[in-house]
């Protein structure tokens, strides 16, 4: 229970700056763009880094990720 706790207030500290980030651009009429650190990893090794990827995507105005596949052919 800890540990689920300290990582939700790392996933909140992260996602204060972005909400931050959001206003700023808002406020200049221009969009934020998220491509998060690390999005291709899983979210149980990103969070350390980055905090949740949906907490930080609420406040952009254009949230990103990025499709990698690999072609077997």
């Amino acid at each position: 229970m800890l540990r689920g706790r300290y990582w939700q207030a790392v996933s909140d500290r992260f996602s204060r700056y972005f909400e931050k980030q959001s206003e700023w651009y808002a406020e200049r009429g221009v969009r934020l763009i998220t491509n998060p650190l690390y999005d291709e990893t899983a979210p149980s090794k990103r969070i350390a880094s980055t905090g949740g990827l949906h907490k930080i995507n609420q406040w952009a105005q254009v949230p990103g990720g990025d499709c990698i596949a690999a072609s077997t052919s």
